[in-house]
């Protein structure tokens, strides 16, 4: 099949970026003809809350023309046209912020072949009613969609009954490298090789629940230690004084966004991730996690239930119960399975969350 995907591409970062990437990877695998049409501004600089939009190598995708601008109709226009152009049997939008939702949804409106919106969220993370209602109009003018956790789906036919829904999954990533041995990774962090060690991984938002995870660790003893690394978009100063008023010797803060060739040093420094969400769908660190072999303690929240099973490849926790954390943390270590059972447990979750899968799912 002839498949057209439109949305942002490398050079930009983050994590949608790299899922299409794979994405457009794995359908090339399966035999597919694939276009992708990147973005040639994702945001205005002006409002965009981090450092920059692009990776330190600026590394581009060949064949990835850079048309749509989120701020320019004419460019919207232009990248129907040249989607029509390409002849596809469909047209893949992803979906993930209403902020983009009149660039997209005039693109999907004026594609001839039918338009799949796959939906990273139906109603994106702190979206306030406006947000909503441009994302209304992304989804009202997609075909069909494809979800990545049942979380989407409900929200998805909350707002469209009728939907035409696929649930899919956040696939496993395979690009972030080997594990490294766990002295060598402490190393390059400057980290403490003897002491029990979470991390919390990723874009630092409100509603990913770092501050109680800080208030959780507060309660542990102190042989624990935890690896904050990712980019805090607001609230950097509550942050750092709730560090400082913490044990802060025993948190390690990176305040900022970790390239894909690091990414392996948090996650074999580590000896279980925390995923301390007040809100979720899904979330790409789960699929880090398991790719390195990793347990995750989570919020019972969204979609992460999906990739965690109880006791084995990890343990969930209402939200927002600082208290209920900090027990599930002391309790995987007291208690849980041994690290063979673990291991194949997430070899398991590794399997039926694959990238060849996820891409034989679309096609079908």
């Amino acid at each position: 099949m002839k498949i057209v995907i439109v949305s942002v591409f490398p050079p930009f970062r983050g994590g949608i970026a790299q899922f299409n990437e794979h994405m457009m990877s794995a359908l090339v695998d399966q035999g597919h003809e694939v276009h992708a049409i990147n973005f040639r501004r994702q945001y205005p600089q002006l409002i965009f809350p981090g450092k920059t939009q692009y990776l330190n190598d600026h590394r581009e995708i060949a064949n990835t023309p850079a048309l749509l601008d989120s701020i320019n109709p004419l460019s919207w226009k232009r990248t129907a046209s040249h989607v029509n152009s390409l002849n596809a049997d469909f047209v893949i939008i992803p979906y993930w912020t209403g902020y983009l939702a009149p660039a997209l949804a005039s693109v999907a409106r004026r594609c001839i072949a039918p338009v799949v919106g796959l939906l990273h969220n139906a109603i994106p993370h702190d979206a306030g009613s406006f947000q909503q209602k441009l994302g209304r109009r992304f989804i009202d003018a997609c075909d069909r969609y494809i979800t990545l956790s049942e979380a989407v789906s409900n929200d998805l036919l909350r707002l469209r009954p009728n939907a035409s829904v696929t649930q899919a999954f956040h696939p496993i990533y395979n690009h972030l490298g080997e594990s490294l041995a766990r002295n060598a990774a402490s190393q390059l962090l400057g980290v403490s090789e003897d002491k029990k060690t979470l991390l919390f991984f990723g874009l630092i938002r409100p509603y990913k629940g770092l501050d109680i995870l800080l208030k959780a660790f507060n309660k542990l003893p102190s042989e624990y230690q935890l690896l904050v690394a990712g980019e805090a978009y607001e609230d950097q100063g509550k942050y750092k004084t709730m560090i400082d008023e913490a044990a802060k010797n025993r948190v390690i803060f990176s305040n900022g966004f970790i390239p894909d060739n690091e990414v392996n040093r948090w996650f074999s420094a580590c000896d279980l991730v925390v995923l301390p969400y007040k809100s979720a769908t899904q979330s790409g660190v789960t699929a880090t996690a398991l790719h390195f072999n990793k347990a995750i303690v989570a919020s019972n929240v969204g979609g992460l239930s999906e990739y965690i099973d109880n006791e084995s490849t990890g343990m969930l926790v209402p939200p927002l119960d600082e208290n209920a954390l900090s027990e599930a943390i002391l309790h995987w270590f007291n208690e849980s399975d041994s690290a063979l059972a673990r291991e194949e447990s997430i070899q398991k979750k590794k399997d039926q969350f694959s990238w060849k899968r996820f891409a034989q799912l679309i096609t079908s």
